[in-house]
């Protein structure tokens, strides 16, 4: 008889282990989502964090008078770490006398990067901002 209960108590033991160890996996494959989602979060908050940057750059060269040549892509200062990380932040504006388009360009990395295009319109001596857009991928 003792034999009976000591066979039972092995699959109980058995089952236990197994059942602990499927639920550890489904805590480490949800934790392994949660990361990864957390990473992508991340790096969308910081390209549109590089997008706000290039609209500032792109509003204090117009409000500087600064503009560069048309149609020529202008490189934006970036602290070093971003630029150790690969980031990179590029303005290119073109305009026609009365209106005015700076087109931003940011990247992350290979798979993260975002544009984003400003449109200005001149209201007598100065430019008014017309709309926004962007396209993050």
């Amino acid at each position: 008889m003792r034999s009976r209960h000591r066979g039972f108590m092995v699959i109980v033991a058995v089952s236990m282990i197994a059942f602990v160890a499927l639920a550890l996996a489904v805590v480490m494959q949800t934790l392994a989502a949660d990361a990864r989602n957390s990473d992508e979060l991340a790096q969308a908050a910081q390209l549109r964090q590089l997008l706000t940057a290039g609209e500032l750059t792109a509003r204090a060269m117009i409000e500087q008078n600064q503009l560069p040549e048309s149609d020529s892509t202008v490189p934006v200062p970036l602290p070093r770490q971003l630029q150790d990380g690969g980031a990179r932040l590029s303005l290119r504006m073109v305009s026609d006398g009365q209106n005015l388009t700076s087109h931003i360009d940011a990247k992350l990395s290979a798979q993260h990067h975002a544009s984003g295009t400003i449109r200005w319109h001149r209201d007598g001596n100065s430019w008014q901002l017309a709309s926004i857009d962007s396209d993050e991928r």
